[in-house]
C-alpha cells in the first residue's frame, strides 16, 4: 500500500486504517467483491474486483482536522481491481492490494 510515493509499513497501514473508521461511519459497507480469478503467472495470488457501497451514518475525521458530516447518503465507488497472494506453506494471507 502507498500514499503518493510514500510507501507505507505494516504498521503505518495498521495506523492509517484505525484512524478512518469507516467502519462507523458507513456500518453498512459492503465490499462487493467479484470476478475471482487465479492469476496465471502466480497461483499463491487471487484477483478480483470490488465495487463498494455505503451509507454514511456517522461523521469522517480527516487528518488535516476537517470532519465531514454524516448526511445518509449512499456512497457507490467504481469498480477497484484487488488481489490478495497466500503464503504456500501457512495458506496466511500475505499482502492485499488495492
Amino acid at each position: 500500500p502507498s500514499m503518493g510515493s510514500q510507501v507505507l509499513d505494516k504498521t503505518d497501514y495498521v495506523a492509517q486504517g484505525k484512524f478512518f473508521n469507516l467502519r462507523q461511519t458507513f456500518p453498512d459497507l459492503n465490499y462487493r467483491p467479484y470476478d475471482f480469478r487465479i492469476d496465471a503467472q502466480d497461483p499463491t495470488t487471487i484477483r478480483f474486483t470490488a465495487r463498494a457501497t455505503g451509507t454514511m451514518r456517522k461523521s469522517l475525521s480527516l487528518r488535516n482536522n476537517v470532519v465531514l458530516p454524516a448526511n445518509g447518503e449512499e456512497m457507490k465507488c467504481p469498480p477497484e481491481a484487488m488481489s490478495m497472494t497466500f503464503d504456500p506453506a501457512t495458506g496466511q494471507l500475505r499482502k492485499l492490494c488495492s
